[in-house]
């Protein structure tokens, strides 16, 4: 008994373009990485991935005016409202632009524009996860009294400057491969959680920045006021 012979039908041009749309929108999108230099302003009227995460009741806003530099000028405000549960907790953080090689990427600091818009005293650091929840924050915090205005804060992330919080990677091995970035107010110590305080933080120019005194920082500073400007 003779097999039936099946004809081939060549796909169209159409349907191999739909194929290849159907591959990629199943394809993991690609994560942002942190560059050096890389300033978040909040002018583009978003938080620019800062986040509570999606239980939060309060999270970090986009406001339109009152930043450093007056009228006009963007910045993104960060409401704790004390007591427990998801939002009472002075903290916000960032898993996209701020994740990445900060070793490759030359990133020694995070600088900040930083206001207390509330009247409760605040203790800021900065917190980076790697892998398996390894974990360090700024060894010392910022103190930052109520109604501040707003003032200049530069994060050490070198040894000197951060502590381990959990795990057992080194600094090195963490900072090659962020998963997380947080602003927190933690007073006592350092910090992943931070505490839980009633208090309303606005933050502005979060600039990713090389170790002080390098050329490097020198023309970042002008790239930031540049931006400003633009």
């Amino acid at each position: 008994m003779k097999r039936q012979r099946r004809n081939f039908i060549a796909p169209t041009a159409g349907a191999l373009l739909a194929a290849a749309v159907g591959m990629w929108a199943l394809a993991p999108a690609a994560q942002a990485t942190v560059v050096l230099g890389q300033v978040d302003t909040f002018q583009d009227g978003t938080t620019m991935g800062w986040s509570e995460g999606i239980t939060s009741p309060n999270p970090p806003t986009n406001v339109a005016t009152g930043g450093p530099a007056g009228a006009g000028d963007r910045y993104v405000q960060n409401i704790a409202t004390g007591g427990g549960g998801a939002g009472s907790r002075q903290i916000m953080y960032n898993q996209s632009q701020w994740a990445g090689d900060y070793i490759a990427a030359g990133v020694d600091r995070i600088n900040a524009m930083v206001a207390n818009q509330g009247a409760t005293d605040l203790y800021l650091r900065v917190a980076v996860e790697g892998d398996f929840a390894e974990r360090y924050a700024s060894s010392t915090a910022v103190h930052l009294p109520p109604n501040s205005g707003w003032v200049p804060v530069s994060f050490d992330l070198s040894p000197a400057g951060m502590a381990q919080v959990t795990g057992s990677d080194s600094l090195a091995t963490v900072l090659a491969g962020v998963g997380e970035l947080r602003i927190l107010s933690a007073q006592s110590s350092p910090s992943w959680v931070g505490d839980s305080t009633p208090s309303t933080l606005g933050v502005d120019n979060i600039v990713a920045a090389p170790e002080p005194g390098s050329l490097a920082l020198v023309l970042l500073g002008a790239t930031v006021l540049l931006r400003r400007r633009a």
